[in-house]
């Protein structure tokens, strides 16, 4: 049994993963640290388990909110140090882009003013996360896809995903919109489940919320002087 948590939105989401079996519950919170025990508590119930059942735990590692993002790591580190099970630690975009399926741009409103990004083929991170500006959404495509289109009608291939996707008119003009959700512990599970069957796990001692990049614009040459 497989214990993911996402705290990088103002959703709690946590599932537990029994094979084909998911047993999950979201809620929308102030803050974490009041919620998230009382769920995880109920997941491992409501699936006739005990935490010593767990045999791994699964975080969405960021980027997200702070204070939510260090609340989600310090109790699955918890967790992990008491039942001396495994850590595992997915993306919180790469979450949203295993929900949405195929390639996509996911875009997450990081508050401010501001969106978390990645590019993803195939589920795969194919760019760095970075946190920018919704306005310089299109000029960042265009530099990670060169001589796309973008816009109505070239930019229909796109498929987009993530709440920023459905918030930010900069982001909606871009493509089509195949999943405009926040990540969940489900999918956060399941990416984590794949590592774990390869063998794979994070440093306990050293695992850490991943923050996204602050956005740095091109500036050409010319433009420069």
């Amino acid at each position: 049994m497989l214990l993911a948590l996402d705290t990088s939105t103002r959703m709690a989401s946590v599932a537990l993963l029994d094979g084909p079996r998911v047993s999950e519950r979201t809620a929308e919170v102030t803050t974490h640290d009041d919620t998230l025990l009382v769920m995880i508590d109920e997941v491992v119930r409501a699936a006739g388990a005990r935490r010593s059942d767990l045999t791994a735990i699964a975080v969405g590692a960021g980027p997200g909110s702070y204070t939510g993002l260090r609340i989600g790591m310090a109790t699955a580190k918890g967790l992990c140090f008491g039942l001396g099970r495994p850590l595992l630690l997915v993306s919180s975009l790469a979450a949203v882009a295993h929900a949405a399926g195929g390639d996509c741009v996911v875009v997450l409103d990081a508050g401010k003013g501001q969106a978390f990004f990645g590019l993803f083929r195939a589920g795969v991170a194919a760019s760095p996360e970075v946190v920018l500006p919704p306005a310089g959404l299109a000029a960042e495509l265009a530099a990670r896809l060169p001589g796309a289109g973008f816009g109505a009608g070239a930019g229909a291939a796109l498929r987009l995903a993530g709440d920023g996707a459905r918030l930010f008119p900069e982001a909606a003009a871009l493509g089509q919109l195949v999943h405009g959700e926040r990540p969940h512990a489900r999918d956060v599970g399941a990416l984590a489940a794949l590592r774990l069957a390869g063998g794979e796990s994070d440093p306990l001692a050293t695992a850490e919320p991943r923050y996204a990049a602050e956005w740095q614009p091109t500036v050409k040459p010319s433009l420069a002087r």
